[in-house]
């Protein structure tokens, strides 16, 4: 048995690990019917998305975006609860969660249908491993009243409203965005206050943290290189906040069985 530590009062509202390949032109032109049927007891609904990739003109520094003609079809198979979904287009697959538990629990749910891709497109590799958490540190749900946020994150990721606390002032736009490069991956962060729910008047303080390594990765190697991903996000989310946040997110033990 392995020891973990997991939240309680966990702030993940989204979990994706999505991992690139080289376009395969067969699935954006094609439905994949044969990848559905292997997955389909375990991801029974489907929908389609279109989208359109960006053409960025940059003229005199001024950047003009515009609508390309390449189609992207994102192929989205979703749980009958619809809390996982597994998304493929023509150089991605990704697995997603709105109610996560462990990392553990997350490959295991994706181990077969990534073994179904890998054996119907015949890829061996991806060019690109990323491992995404998205929390949303809300006051309110914690029985934290109006605390300052500074008690809650630290200063590296919560930007101009830690100068709120000291100065007489009102933060009008506070987003963070920031790309850290370690020795063995990087992280791109998004971080700032937002409001979840357009019904209330409740503000959240969200942390997005994009893990991601982006070399060759042969499917040998892919649970090593993507639990260097998930060691490195567990260390830079307890960086992230304060001891105070820690204690009311209420932090427990467990334990999973080791294959």
């Amino acid at each position: 048995m392995m020891k973990k530590v997991k939240y309680e009062n966990c702030p993940l509202i989204n979990v994706i690990f999505q991992l690139s390949f080289p376009t395969i032109l067969e699935i954006n032109e094609d439905s994949p019917t044969e990848f559905q049927k292997k997955i389909r007891n375990h991801f029974p609904k489907y929908n389609l998305e279109v989208q359109h990739d960006l053409d960025f003109d940059i003229r005199n520094d001024v950047t003009n975006t515009s609508m390309s003609n390449q189609v992207r079809r994102v192929h989205n198979f979703i749980s009958e609860d619809q809390i996982w979904k597994i998304s493929l287009s023509k150089n991605q697959i990704s697995i997603s969660t709105i109610k996560y538990d462990h990392w553990e629990d997350l490959l295991n749910r994706f181990k077969k249908p990534l073994e179904f891709f890998s054996q119907i497109y015949k890829q061996t590799y991806f060019e690109k491993v990323s491992l995404r958490y998205i929390d949303a540190i809300d006051r309110e749900k914690l029985s934290l009243g109006n605390i300052k946020w500074s008690s809650l994150i630290k200063p590296h990721i919560l930007g101009c409203l830690s100068y709120q606390d000291e100065h007489t002032c009102v933060i009008k736009n506070n987003t963070l965005h920031s790309e850290i490069s370690f020795e063995d991956c990087a992280v791109n962060i998004v971080s700032g206050l937002a409001v979840l729910n357009k019904n209330t008047s409740n503000v959240v303080f969200i942390i997005d943290c994009d893990y991601f390594y982006s070399q060759q990765v042969q499917m040998t190697d892919l649970l090593k290189i993507s639990d260097n991903l998930h060691l490195k996000s567990s260390e830079f989310f307890s960086d992230a906040i304060t001891s105070f946040l820690k204690e009311k997110l209420k932090p427990v033990d467990f334990e999973i069985a080791i294959e």
